[in-house]
């Protein structure tokens, strides 16, 4: 806007020389001034200055017909500019005024031809003062030009300056998403890796499970063999007990000699589930009539041979509960294991206790 206003200023500064050659010309047609006798040209000089001025004139109407073309041109690019150089519109209308002037002014030197005799020094400082003019507005016009250039030049390296910071722009966004994109597949691998993991442990643990299962149903079948050793064992231990009754019947007739340890002996074993009698107990079926002396030493022998046996067959049954159970389990966890040896411990501290409480061992 500050170079139009001063573009304008200079126009207006060309319109008033013209003002100032056409009141001039004007003094030139009416006759105002006038040449002294001696310096009126004759017909041929005046011939003479009008070819002159006619090739000036042509010279001038080329000059402006020129900077016309310019005007027109800087218009053309002024369009192209953003709205701040729309202003440049006004300055071609003025120029086109400016050509309309220059017509009228062309035909006012026509006119000025017939003139020229009157006063031929006014006419050359007038030429002098057109010159001036040209040449201003010829520096005015490449100065503006130039300008025009540098402003050109701004607006493209800004251009240039926009289009690299966008692409500066776009690359980091780019770069973002990549990463993002590694970050999401990384992610996506770890929860693949842990469903894996998961579905692994799943089928190990179904696995445990049916080899828990397998060796529940292990231990049922030793469960329900001892129970029917037990039950043979049982009916064994009755066959004794009333053999034993009968011994003793026959050794002495008082029934209160019987042995504290047949009384309480089917009860205490069915608590212990795995005693099974590898030797059976010697007991003579017939002995002569002795003193009572000897029939207790005999007792007492009896009852000792009795609990050597029941030690040894209680050891025994043991050892092979535990070698039992640790076959029917091989694949059961450490703790599973554990709990299985301290059952069979807690099992064998209850049947010494009953053993002591019933039979004094």
């Amino acid at each position: 806007m500050k170079k139009n206003s001063e573009l304008e200023k200079e126009i207006t500064g060309f319109k008033k020389l013209l003002k100032i050659t056409r009141r001039k010309l004007s003094e030139y047609e009416n006759g105002e001034l006038s040449f002294p006798g001696d310096l009126k040209p004759n017909q041929t000089e005046v011939d003479i200055q009008i070819n002159m001025l006619k090739h000036k004139n042509d010279d001038l109407t080329a000059k402006l017909e020129a900077v016309s073309s310019k005007c027109q041109h800087l218009d053309e690019k002024n369009k192209c500019l953003q709205q701040e150089l729309l202003s440049m519109k006004a300055l071609q209308k003025k120029c086109e005024k400016l050509k309309n002037e220059k017509k009228k002014w062309k035909q006012e030197g026509i006119n000025l031809k017939t003139h020229m005799e009157m006063n031929m020094v006014e006419f050359r400082e007038l030429e002098q003062y057109k010159r001036k003019i040209e040449e201003r507005a010829r520096q005015d016009i490449e100065e503006k030009l130039e300008e025009v250039n540098l402003f050109l030049q701004t607006q493209a390296a800004s251009q240039e300056n926009l289009e690299q910071l966008r692409e500066n722009h776009n690359a980091a966004m780019r770069n973002q998403l990549e990463l993002r994109i590694k970050d999401l597949e990384s992610e996506l691998t770890k929860i693949k890796i842990s469903q894996n993991s998961k579905e692994i442990n799943l089928e190990k643990y179904k696995q445990l499970y049916l080899e828990e299962i397998e060796s529940r149903k292990s231990l049922a079948n030793i469960l329900n063999k001892t129970n029917e050793r037990l039950a043979e064992l049982n009916t064994e231990l009755l066959l004794q007990k009333q053999q034993n009754r009968s011994l003793l019947s026959t050794l002495h007739p008082k029934p209160g000699l019987e042995m504290p340890c047949v009384g309480n002996l089917n009860s205490s074993l069915v608590l212990y589930g795995n005693f099974t009698p590898r030797e059976n107990l010697v007991v003579p079926t017939s002995r002569p009539q002795t003193s009572s002396k000897n029939m207790e030493t005999y007792l007492i022998k009896m009852q000792q041979e009795f609990e050597k046996t029941l030690t040894r067959e209680l050891k025994e049954d043991a050892a092979e509960f535990e070698a039992e159970t640790y076959r029917a389990c091989p694949v059961a966890s450490t703790d599973q294991a554990n709990s299985c040896q301290d059952l069979l411990l807690k099992t064998s501290r209850e049947y010494a206790q009953i053993l002591q409480k019933n039979y004094m061992i």
